[in-house]
């Protein structure tokens, strides 16, 4: 099972395929990683997939993946259904439009302490 965290850091290593990235465009959930899926179903035919740079790369199928999530500090089974896989994407997508359309609110803190050498 998949620790799910949902953060904006971006990482190159072997552990990227437990990192999901929030993201408020993205239109489904998608990952480039088919060992997560527990499910899996081909499409037809390969779907399209407008990423940010404008460039066009294609998703082969959709599943479900199971990931435990962090809900008010504490780690809880959880899955994402419907989850497109995309190899070309390079990085997990947590699209926080499917989330708002499931019904769950999304919510973030993005204040930072400043550390005392930013004090005045």
């Amino acid at each position: 099972m998949v620790q799910m965290y949902v953060g904006k850091e971006i990482h190159h290593s072997v552990e990227d395929r437990h990192i999901w990235r929030a993201d408020s465009c993205a239109t489904d959930h998608m990952t480039y990683d088919n060992s997560l899926f527990v499910s899996f179903t081909n499409f037809d035919e390969p779907k399209s997939v407008r990423i940010g740079n404008n460039a066009v790369i294609m998703a082969y199928g959709y599943g479900r993946i199971n990931v435990e999530m962090c809900v008010n500090g504490k780690w809880i089974p959880s899955f994402l259904s419907n989850v497109w896989y995309v190899p070309e994407l390079g990085v997990n997508l947590f699209s926080l439009i499917v989330a708002e359309m499931k019904g769950y609110r999304v919510c973030a803190d993005c204040r930072e302490q400043p550390s005392p050498s930013h004090e005045r």
